[in-house]
């Protein structure tokens, strides 16, 4: 992410729920925003609840279903 490497375990674990976070956060100047203030929580908890409904919905065992991970951490918007 950035110039960091930042390494996590597969969809069998919430292991992506972080990186698909920053993924969700790519979009905004988080760095500029008051990490106390309304804005920077309102972002970062938003991207919170969206990454962890996405885990509920599409996380599990790839051995047993597929696991859309290229499109859960992509730029694309939908």
């Amino acid at each position: 992410y950035g110039e960091h490497t930042l390494l996590k375990c597969g969809p069998w674990s919430q292991g992506p729920v972080f990186p698909q976070m920053l993924a969700l956060l790519r979009g905004f100047d988080i760095g500029a925003m008051d990490p106390v203030g309304a804005d920077f929580v309102h972002v970062v908890a938003e991207a919170m609840k969206l990454a962890y409904a996405d885990r509920e919905a599409f996380y599990g065992d790839p051995d047993f279903g597929p696991v859309p991970m290229g499109v859960l951490l992509s730029d694309a918007t939908q």
